[in-house]
């Protein structure tokens, strides 16, 4: 015999006996959608624009952006767009400083702008992407533009380069691990150049980068050389501020500097 509906749910087991890898809520995944519509906008959406890069509804669109809006994740302009409000800064913040904290990152990315006029940035990777997680851009009209927070697919660039050499110890990489130094032209943007150098924990895993990049025009064969001694130092300076070792540079023919 058939049990009622009420005896049904009443055998249902509560909501916190649910264990992780169940299936995810459609309400959230949603709400997630509509936040990742913004990840390579400009800057604000109508939404005609958030429908057509998510699939869903309008009207579905708007229940969801009513109660962002009142989380303060989504703001919606007096023409009628929205963009993205200060609730996720001051997650994306907190995220910076639970990676790597913003006090030990920076000084050492403001010195190497400092000495070479070139765009520093700190990448770390993350489920497939490399995500720049600081960011200084160099002070000269002509130069690499970025922000904290690009994402691009890990493999991409002289930072990819480096992820790719100490996650895959094959033979192929054996120069970028003996050199700690990735170069790469036009990958990310064309007419650009980017230089990597790989930053490790105390379990000397490579667990970010310092990348400079600048126009192909100042970044030749002349001046090279004394670009990537600049990068490898501040790798190894960073590396040292987080706990790591600082021999390990010694095959990219740095001396026994101090932090």
């Amino acid at each position: 015999m058939e049990l009622n509906p009420s005896k049904k749910k009443a055998s249902a087991p509560p909501e916190d006996e649910f264990e992780e890898g169940d299936k995810p809520v459609a309400s959230v995944q949603r709400a997630l959608l509509v936040l990742d519509a913004f990840l390579d906008a400009q800057a604000t959406l109508t939404l005609s624009e958030i429908a057509a890069r998510t699939g869903l509804y309008k009207s579905t669109i708007l229940r969801l952006l009513a109660t962002l809006e009142q989380q303060e994740y989504v703001v919606r302009t007096r023409s009628g767009e929205f963009h993205v409000g200060p609730k996720p800064l001051s997650l994306a913040n907190r995220f910076q400083n639970a990676i790597q904290p913003e006090d030990v990152v920076l000084p050492v990315l403001r010195d190497l702008v400092v000495k070479t006029q070139e765009s520093a940035s700190y990448i770390v990777p993350q489920k497939g992407y490399r995500i720049t997680l600081y960011r200084i851009n160099s002070p000269l009209p002509i130069r690499d533009h970025g922000a904290a927070g690009d994402m691009v697919p890990l493999d991409r660039g002289a930072a990819g380069r480096v992820f790719m050499a100490f996650g895959d110890l094959s033979s192929r990489h054996q120069e970028i691990r003996e050199r700690l130094i990735a170069v790469s032209q036009g990958e990310i943007h064309a007419g650009m150049t980017g230089m990597a150098s790989p930053v490790f924990n105390g379990a000397r895993e490579c667990v970010g980068v310092v990348g400079l990049t600048g126009p192909d025009t100042r970044f030749t064969q002349a001046a090279i050389p004394a670009l990537e001694k600049q990068l490898i130092a501040a790798a190894r300076t960073l590396t040292l501020r987080l706990g790591g070792n600082g021999r390990l540079f010694e095959s990219a023919g740095l001396g026994k500097e101090t932090r």
